[in-house]
């Protein structure tokens, strides 16, 4: 059984003076307004806690019998450590931008600033405090500890803590990223940077306004196409999580997170943190099968090849 590695909450409360202190960090951005109300999970319609570990355990096992199927072994072999991992006391995750990752980056910065009534006001701003306390608390480790922090902390006892994923279609994630990203608000400046990428096959789009979603397809498979890297929101999951060579204790899908997430959170020690709300109101009215639609069935067969291996690791 791994054990815990010692050194864990002490450097997470150094991290969090760190983070407080020195970065001078603005609580704008979060609210604590009202009495906390657990999540209903408990209703007459919640599934048992055995049902949602068998669902998890078949899926965790699935997708590891699908990297050996097609030998897609990702192996890391020079120590880094994945852009998108978080660590907060014995929770490891790694996030994967629209796959829920506003609700659980809402949830470690409960467990961060022990407020469990705590909310993110701004998705993006909530990322960036997350950001700034995992390069404090780097900056107060070598990289070595926190690999061998990391390694003890991928499989946890119920309760204590764990490694989490969670994942999203990958049709339903290009639709989300596309509208959320660069069609609504685009705080992260993504359209900004797709009008001054040197795209040859761009040069006729209307670049006084957001594209369309043919013309954002059309840039993502150019950009696969010539060997770019792709923008984190766009990029293939199984890329970004090496899912093939990590195996992680609990993988949820986003499609079902509400039915999982109450019984994960207890198992990762995050229980009491469990409160509404989680998110702010981030849903949209567009259709990912009616935004499918509007593609050429040349772009669907391109991203069909592109995302073929989420399809298969992580397709609804």
């Amino acid at each position: 059984m791994a054990r815990r590695a010692p050194t864990v909450v002490a450097l997470c409360a150094c991290a969090v003076l760190l983070l407080l202190l020195a970065l001078q960090l603005d609580m704008r951005v979060l609210s604590t307004s009202g009495a906390p109300r657990l999540l209903p999970w408990q209703d007459a319609n919640a599934l048992s806690d055995s049902i949602i570990a068998e669902r998890l355990s078949r899926r965790r096992q699935r997708i590891l019998d699908s990297c050996r199927e097609y030998e897609n072994d990702t192996t890391i072999t020079d120590g880094r450590i994945p852009s998108g991992q978080y660590q907060v006391g014995s929770v490891l995750w790694l996030q994967i931008p629209q796959a829920g990752s506003t609700t659980v980056t809402t949830l470690l910065l409960r467990k961060i600033f022990n407020k469990a009534s705590l909310t993110c006001k701004s998705a993006w701003r909530c990322d960036n405090i997350l950001w700034e306390y995992r390069a404090a608390r780097q900056d107060s480790q070598t990289p070595a500890a926190e690999q061998q922090i990391a390694s003890s902390t991928m499989n946890m006892p119920p309760g204590e803590g764990g490694s989490l994923l969670v994942v999203r279609d990958p049709v339903s994630r290009l639709v989300s990223a596309y509208v959320e990203k660069v069609l609504e608000g685009d705080d992260l400046g993504l359209w900004i940077q797709i009008r001054q990428d040197p795209n040859p096959g761009m040069k006729e789009a209307n670049w006084t306004s957001p594209p369309t979603f043919r013309e954002f397809a059309k840039f993502v498979i150019w950009r696969s196409n010539a060997g770019r890297v792709l923008d984190d929101h766009w990029e293939t999951q199984e890329a970004l999580s090496e899912v093939c060579s990590r195996d992680y204790q609990y993988i949820m899908q986003a499609e079902s997170l509400w039915e999982e997430l109450p019984f994960v959170a207890r198992q990762l020690g995050l229980e009491r943190f469990i409160y509404e709300p989680l998110t702010a109101d981030f849903q949209s009215s567009y259709d990912p099968a009616e935004m499918w639609k509007q593609l050429t069935e040349e772009q669907r067969e391109e991203l069909e090849n592109i995302y073929a291996m989420d399809k298969i690791l992580f397709g609804s």
